[in-house]
């Protein structure tokens, strides 16, 4: 029986574990045996769990005080019995602790750069100046007319400044 490489087709831990754990037919363990002569990837992964298991095995058991399950099962009780609000408030300072915010902290000083890096570059980006605000005035239209032929008035008046004039030239 030949067996395709545990590794390779995703199945690693289920071939080698039941391996390890002798669980393996008798012609699954040859084949296995055989693949592990010749593959070294698959042998380490092999020789790493067996000892990992040997050294579990020398451990000493811990025991476990007989009134344990009591214990447990009042301090649940006690956790399930307390109001929402601090079951929610324990629930969160548990989980924010000032390492969590390790990774924030320098996320939240690139962006601070940016920004002030962007605010002297362009400051006008972020403040209106007030000659760019629109007025809105009620406006009488005779008013405007009047304006508009004083201008005009004032136009033929005038002297006449441009190419061809002569107080263009005289400088």
């Amino acid at each position: 029986m030949s067996i395709q490489c545990p590794s390779q087709n995703g199945k690693e831990p289920d071939v080698l574990l039941r391996y390890c754990a002798g669980q393996t037919t008798a012609a699954e363990a040859v084949a296995l045996r055989v693949h592990l002569g010749d593959c070294r990837a698959c042998r380490e992964w092999v020789d790493a769990q067996q000892n990992l298991w040997s050294e579990l095995e020398a451990c000493d058991e811990l025991e476990i005080s007989p009134d344990f399950n009591r214990r447990l099962y009042q301090r649940l009780e006690a956790e399930n019995s307390e109001p929402a609000a601090l079951q929610w408030a324990r629930m969160f300072t548990a989980r924010w602790t000032p390492f969590s915010w390790k990774p924030v902290i320098p996320v939240a000083a690139a962006c601070v750069m940016l920004i002030a890096v962007l605010w002297m570059r362009e400051p006008r980006a972020f403040v209106q100046p007030d000659e760019n605000k629109i007025r809105v005035e009620n406006v009488d239209l005779d008013q405007v007319e009047r304006t508009l032929e004083d201008l005009d008035m004032l136009k033929q008046l005038g002297p006449r400044v441009g190419p061809g004039s002569s107080s263009s030239r005289s400088m």
